[in-house]
């Protein structure tokens, strides 16, 4: 799934939710969890793919880490 399909309500929360794994030192943070809640969602309402939506969020994101 490419950032793309998405549209640019994922762009900003993605951009968070993969500078919070980039760089936390892993205290919990509420923005960060409704981030990933968030692209969730985005991702199961748009995924065309026969893995499921918990499989294609982590492909997101890796796929995201490197364009962005």
């Amino acid at each position: 799934m490419q950032l793309n399909n998405l549209g640019e309500d994922a762009r900003k929360p993605l951009q968070e939710a993969l500078g919070y794994l980039n760089f936390s030192s892993g205290a919990a943070d509420p923005t960060f969890l409704k981030n990933l809640n968030d692209l969730f969602s985005l991702v199961a309402r748009q995924n065309n793919r026969t893995e499921p939506a918990w499989q294609a969020l982590g492909i997101l994101l890796q796929e995201s880490l490197a364009q962005l």
